[in-house]
């Protein structure tokens, strides 16, 4: 490898890394649902940026005032937010992450709180926002209690039409079930062909055991009668 190569990757690494923008993510969806007094770790984490410096911030509003053009309260900034230190990669960039823990209270329920990521890279601030909902254990309870009554009626419904469909086609319902159930079934049809075999085969062994007796006059005459090749 000559020098000019040499010089041509390092400039190539160095202009790839003389600004990286960063990738921010949080640990929990647009939407965070929390029982009155629970708490819940949030964190905000801006990945993969070079160079080193970076400005992670939260902040909290009312959603239905930060619409308002004229008189609308400023975003407050939450407080105790603590940092990671910064986390060297292999790749020669930079990572770190912001977070809190949030007390579920009802008076916050409906806020949004939302985390801003400034870099040199970047012409703006990232920002990444979810909206809180609490509830408390009395509503928490009424919905859990609603819903297990709920999915026992619909699995009851779909017990109802099982057993409705079976007294329709009830053979099928058979098949459809549990092996042990349709062979027990299938056991059944044979063993009942078999005894209608042996029922056939004793009642013509009994009429050709009649019709050679010689002391039955009633049945010989029937079998005579039957019988036109025996003269």
């Amino acid at each position: 490898m000559n020098a000019d190569t040499a010089l041509n990757i390092f400039n190539s690494r160095y202009s790839l890394l003389s600004s990286e923008a960063p990738r921010v993510s949080l640990n929990i969806g647009s939407t965070l649902s929390l029982v009155e007094g629970k708490e819940q770790k949030v964190l905000c984490e801006a990945e993969k940026y070079y160079p080193l410096d970076v400005e992670i911030l939260w902040h909290e509003q009312d959603p239905a005032v930060s619409g308002q053009r004229v008189g609308a309260p400023l975003p407050k900034a939450v407080p105790n937010i603590l940092l990671s230190s910064h986390r060297h990669n292999l790749d020669r960039t930079y990572s770190l992450s912001a977070f809190f823990y949030l007390q579920a209270s009802l008076k916050d329920s409906g806020k949004q709180f939302t985390c801003s990521v400034s870099h040199q890279s970047l012409k703006m601030p990232i920002r990444k926002s979810f909206i809180l909902i609490v509830e408390g254990e009395e509503t928490m309870q009424h919905n859990l209690n609603c819903s297990t009554v709920s999915y026992h009626t619909e699995a009851a419904d779909e017990h109802t039409d099982a057993d409705t469909n079976c007294d329709m086609m009830l053979p099928f319902c058979f098949i459809s079930s549990e092996p042990s159930s349709w062979l027990s079934y299938l056991t059944a049809v044979f063993f009942v062909i078999a005894l209608l075999v042996v029922a056939c085969v004793l009642l013509a062994y009994l009429n050709s055991s009649e019709c050679g007796d010689p002391h039955s006059n009633t049945l010989l005459k029937r079998c005579e009668h039957g019988d036109h090749g025996v003269r």
